[in-house]
């Protein structure tokens, strides 16, 4: 479904990671680290097939997580959700189900717990076109604010105002001043313009009494900017609705290991518990 997720991910500035089955130790290892080099909370939502090994992978991630987490001593806000597909979604949207193959050792407790065969997920865009992208807008437009490039701009923009009209207070008796000193040695340049190659050294005598003068300017400058700060305006920050009551997380990294442990069991595909959505 990457045709379907890549624009989505372009769109609202997520991170897709695709595998085939389950990921590996090294890529989940790799993605903690890019998380903890980020230094921001982490949302992950987990997309596979309807099936006896798809109802496990975000279970088996998550698993990963927390060890490698506490292993490497990775404090971050982790949070993991399965988005698709549940089995409400195959009920609701009266998705086909495939046979389960005989030679799948985790048969027996998928259909014990869901008492149905298996559902891709190709199924649901074949059958509803647009409706996977409708339902992880639902998730994304979560953590995203549509309007806040433009505020970032606006930002930006008054950022400029403010260092510009700084400059006109602090610096522009310095600015007038050099002005003046270049003004007088404007006749000098046009003096020695044709034979400054020739007369480098006669140049730089006459332009000597200049040097103290200027470097008396460009440290009184230097002193100004950094004895002044620019009061500049704040970034502005996001409008989204974030977590919410209704999101039924796999893994949280805020909970303790007997915390997560019953989570855990309450909602993997055992015969139990197994209403995730």
């Amino acid at each position: 479904m990457n045709d379907v997720l890549e624009p989505l991910c372009r769109k609202f500035y997520a991170n897709l990671i695709a595998g085939a089955g389950f990921l590996s130790v090294t890529s989940v290892v790799n993605f903690l680290e890019r998380i903890k080099n980020i230094g921001k909370p982490c949302r992950i939502f987990y997309i596979s097939d309807f099936d006896p090994a798809g109802s496990y992978m975000p279970f088996a991630i998550s698993r990963q997580i927390e060890y490698w987490q506490n292993y490497y001593n990775i404090n971050c806000d982790i949070k993991l959700k399965q988005v698709a597909l549940t089995q409400k979604q195959v009920e609701r949207y009266r998705l086909p189900s495939i046979p389960i193959k005989e030679s799948d050792n985790r048969k027996g407790n998928f259909r014990k717990a869901f008492g149905q065969d298996a559902t891709e997920l190709d199924a649901l865009e074949a059958n509803y076109p647009g409706e996977l992208e409708n339902i992880i807008c639902r998730e994304l437009l979560k953590y995203f604010d549509p309007d806040l490039e433009n505020s970032m701009r606006a930002a930006e923009d008054r950022a400029e105002e403010a260092i510009r009209e700084w400059k006109e207070e602090h610096l522009a008796q310095y600015e007038d001043e050099l002005r003046k000193l270049n003004e007088q040695k404007r006749p000098i340049v046009r003096k020695y313009e044709e034979q400054l190659q020739r007369l480098r050294e006669e140049c730089q005598r006459d332009f000597a009494p200049f040097e103290e003068p200027v470097n008396k300017l460009r440290q009184a400058v230097i002193n100004e900017i950094k004895n002044n700060d620019i009061d500049l305006p704040p970034l502005p920050e996001p409008d989204v609705t974030g977590d919410t009551e209704d999101d039924v997380w796999i893994y949280d990294s805020s909970r303790t290991y007997s915390e997560q442990l019953k989570v855990y069991k309450a909602l993997m595909p055992n015969g139990k518990g197994v209403d995730r959505e």
